[in-house]
C-alpha cells in the first residue's frame, strides 16, 4: 500500500496547484477532484505540450499517479519537475520517499541528504533519511548510530523549553489517569492490529485516553481504533512545539510514542 507520506505529498501538490490561474488547469482540477482522471490527465497533458514548464499540471499528473499508486510513473513526474526546480528541497524529498517506496533506499538516502543540504531544518528529510538507514543494506553499526546521535541532539535542543516548564497536572491519586498515545500513522494496518486489543482493554472508569494522529488520512483502521468518550487529536502539519503545546494543555500524566 501506498505509504502516508506519499498521499499526503500529493495531498500538498493538490492545494498548492488549486490556484493556477490557467482556465484550462482549472476545468483539469475540477474534473480529477470529481474523479475524472482520464480528462484531467487529457488536459494536463495539452498544457504540458504548449508550455513545458508549466509545472501545476506536472503537480496534477503526480496525483493522478498517486491514485493508482504508480511508483515508477510519479517517479517520473517528479523527477521531470526536479529538473526545472534543481534547488527545491521539497521536490528532492519527495522523490526520496518515492524511491523508498520502490526498495531503492541507497537511493531515496541521497535524496534525503539533497534536501538537507538545500533545508538544514527540514524535518521531514532528516526522520525520512534516519529511518531510510535502518533499511539500507551495506551501511556500518558506526554510519547509523552517528546519525540517530545528530538526530536526538536536534530533538533535544527543540524540546529543551518544553521539559523545563513545570508539570501542573493534579497530584490526586483519586481522579483518573490521562494517557496520550502519539503514533506517525493511526490508520496504518499493522497499527490496528496490534494496537486495538490495548484500547480495548483499558478501564476507561480509571483511564482518560488522548490519541494524537500525525496523519491527516482517515481509514477504516483508523476508524476501528476510535472508541466512544476518547479524544482524537490530529496534529498533522504542526510543529512540535505546537504539538507538545497541545499534550500539555490536555494535561497527560503518561504519554506514549508509538512512532
Amino acid at each position: 500500500m501506498l505509504n502516508r507520506l506519499i498521499v499526503d505529498l500529493f495531498n500538498k501538490l493538490r492545494h498548492k496547484v488549486s490556484s493556477a490561474p490557467a482556465a484550462a488547469y482549472q476545468r483539469a482540477l475540477d474534473h480529477f477532484q470529481k474523479g475524472g482522471d482520464g480528462e484531467a490527465k487529457e488536459i494536463c497533458a495539452q498544457l504540458i505540450a504548449v508550455d513545458p514548464r508549466f509545472t501545476p499540471a506536472l503537480d496534477l499528473l503526480g496525483a493522478i499517479a498517486g491514485r493508482t499508486e504508480d511508483l515508477d510513473e510519479m517517479e517520473l513526474i517528479v523527477r521531470r519537475i526536479l529538473a526545472l526546480q534543481p534547488g527545491d528541497p521539497g521536490t528532492h524529498f519527495k522523490l526520496g520517499v518515492i524511491l523508498r517506496a520502490k526498495g531503492l533506499c541507497h537511493e531515496a538516502i541521497a535524496c534525503f541528504r539533497q534536501a538537507l543540504a538545500l533545508d538544514p531544518a527540514n524535518e521531514d528529510a532528516r526522520s525520512a533519511l534516519l529511518s531510510s538507514m535502518m533499511f539500507a543494506h551495506g551501511l556500518s553499526s558506526a554510519e547509523i548510530f552517528a546519525e540517530c546521535l545528530h538526530y536526538t541532539e536536534r530533538v533535544d535542543a527543540a524540546t529543551t523549553r518544553a521539559r523545563t516548564l513545570p508539570h501542573t497536572n493534579k497530584a490526586d491519586p483519586s481522579r483518573q489517569l490521562r494517557l496520550g498515545y502519539v503514533a506517525f500513522d493511526f490508520g496504518n494496518q499493522i497499527n490496528h492490529y496490534y494496537l486495538r486489543p490495548l484500547f480495548e482493554a483499558h478501564d476507561r472508569a480509571q483511564y482518560k485516553i488522548f490519541l494524537y494522529d500525525n496523519s491527516s488520512r482517515e481509514t477504516s483502521a483508523t476508524v476501528a481504533l476510535k472508541f466512544p468518550g476518547d479524544t482524537w487529536r490530529c496534529i498533522a502539519g504542526r510543529s512540535h512545539e505546537q504539538a507538545a503545546a497541545q499534550i500539555r494543555e490536555d494535561e497527560i500524566d503518561v504519554l506514549v510514542d508509538l512512532s
